[in-house]
């Protein structure tokens, strides 16, 4: 019996994404269709919609089409779309890819043994993640990703950048390999500099060590932190009425102002001071 699904599958893709009513479709409707109807679209299409996203992203910037798509098809790379709390990746879990993020936000944490909580990092477009795991050879994940925002996600195999033999030899593997490591020393600084807010031992001096690092960072006394109250108090491992007393503690001795992610640093030396 011929159905309609088996009619649709004798189309090519070429014509299936030309038709007027397809073409009108966002992008991951038209992936959800194809894979319904089982059609396998061409690889450099799927990636298409995400090129100018994924050539910002620290690993690709500069990239010209062409060694773009040999990299990608080197890699295996698939689109992923995931819903908002949609768990990416959970603690012992087996990791053997990393992800680019196109869209959305997602959160790494890590639990401790009373169960408690703690933000890692919160990350936007085009940020890399799992990388450090894959890199380390680490087999189990020790950490939770989380979705907090509707996101679309680039799956790369790590093992295909940093295979020796000669069939995984592709234009820009080199440069690719170079700037991993350049991503994953700049993600220890980073660690570092985690390492170096927790080992304040106040509330203030956690606040007063995230706010100037964000002042530097921005450029500007007034800076915009990626967190909210709750999501400010997991990261800095503090509990949130103690973050919001502390708060309004230094807007009462102009030391800073507020209004919900919106800081201002009103006296930078004296909130020095205090790290």
């Amino acid at each position: 019996m011929i159905t309609s699904t088996t009619i649709c599958r004798i189309f090519t893709v070429d014509f299936f994404i030309g038709h007027p009513f397809c073409s009108s479709l966002p992008h991951y409707s038209m992936l959800m269709i194809m894979d319904t109807l089982q059609i396998q679209p061409d690889s450099t299409w799927v990636w298409a919609a995400w090129r100018h996203t994924i050539q910002q992203s620290p690993l690709f910037a500069g990239l010209d089409d062409h060694v773009l798509d040999q990299a990608l098809l080197s890699l295996s790379a698939r689109i992923r779309e995931y819903r908002q709390d949609e768990m990416i990746l959970r603690t012992g879990d087996a990791v053997g890819w990393m992800g680019l993020l196109l869209s959305g936000t997602i959160e790494v944490t890590r639990q401790d043994g009373l169960g408690n909580v703690f933000i890692v990092t919160r990350l936007q477009p085009p940020s890399l993640f799992a990388e450090a795991l894959v890199s380390a050879g680490i087999s189990a994940s020790p950490v939770d990703i989380r979705v907090t925002e509707s996101a679309t996600a680039l799956l790369l195999d790590y093992s295909r950048l940093v295979a020796i033999d000669q069939d995984h030899v592709w234009p820009g593997r080199l440069l690719l390999i170079t700037r991993m490591m350049q991503v994953l020393s700049r993600k220890n600084l980073l660690l570092n500099q985690k390492l170096d807010i927790m080992s304040r031992r106040s509330t203030r001096a956690k606040v007063a060590a995230v706010l100037l690092i964000e002042v530097a960072e921005q450029g500007r006394r007034t800076v915009v932190l990626p967190y909210n109250r709750q999501q400010l108090a997991d990261y800095l491992a503090v509990d949130r009425s103690a973050l919001s007393r502390e708060l309004s503690h230094m807007k009462k001795e102009n030391l800073i102002d507020y209004h919900r992610q919106v800081f201002n640093v009103l006296e930078p030396a004296a909130l020095a001071s205090y790290v």
